[in-house]
């Protein structure tokens, strides 16, 4: 019995371990039922190279081929990069070529995990690319909830747009850059309805709320990132 019980308690402890050792993907759950699709967008899409992997349970893996996929009431569907050896260089390139989720019109999404995962398998990079998550989430109005955005080192245009129109998201993701860059979060957050802070008057107090601003970086990063947007509560 007592070997019975270390051999429980080893198989227990190894488990757990492994799902600490899980990068944290990013995903969406589907609140009511319906589809996801990450498309490649711009007149340019054709030089759009990067390539990704979806799971819907977080163990087994396809390769992605940018078509629609359905998903059940309370279903989760993760995403990662394929690339080479699970890396990509690059996600969006450009304003003409960059990827956007899209999603059914009728459901509601609740986003989590590491958006880096689209870069890294392993999400352990923290260094964006020019307009790596341009338009990602533009117009995205089933998206409630928004996916961590852990990087440090920033681009121009990294989050340029990326949910400008998301008029369902009402918090927005913690962001703790190191290195900005010129239009780094443009209209990041443009026409968000529902977005606010309640501890702020203005949006520069209110970037203030979400951002933890380093203290070198570019000019114009942070052009019209709430135009529109937030839902200002009176300090």
């Amino acid at each position: 019995m007592k070997k019975l019980s270390l051999l429980f308690a080893a198989l227990f402890t190894a488990t757990v371990m492994n799902l600490q050792a899980t990068p944290d993907y990013l995903y969406f759950t589907s609140l009511k039922g319906g589809t996801v699709q990450l498309s490649k967008r711009g007149t340019q899409a054709k030089n759009l190279s990067a390539t990704f992997q979806y799971s819907t349970d977080g163990t087994n893996w396809n390769d992605y081929d940018f078509t629609q996929i359905s998903l059940n009431k309370n279903q989760t569907i993760w995403f990662r990069a394929k690339g080479t050896d699970g890396k990509n260089n690059a996600v969006g390139l450009s304003a003409t070529a960059y990827f956007m989720f899209m999603f059914n019109q009728d459901d509601s999404i609740a986003a989590g995990g590491n958006i880096m995962s689209l870069y890294d398998a392993s999400c352990e990079q923290t260094t964006m690319t020019e307009y790596g998550f341009y338009r990602l989430f533009q117009s995205a109005a089933q998206l409630v909830s928004a996916p961590k955005l852990p990087a440090t080192t920033l681009a121009s245009n990294c989050y340029n747009s990326m949910f400008k129109s998301c008029v369902s998201l009402a918090t927005a993701p913690e962001i703790k850059p190191e290195t900005l860059a010129q239009n780094c979060f443009q209209q990041m957050f443009f026409s968000c309805d529902l977005l606010g802070v309640d501890t702020c008057a203005n949006d520069a107090q209110c970037e203030g709320a979400l951002l933890v601003v380093p203290a070198t970086g570019a000019t114009d990063w942070n052009k019209e990132m709430f135009k529109n947007a937030m839902a200002i509560i009176p300090m």
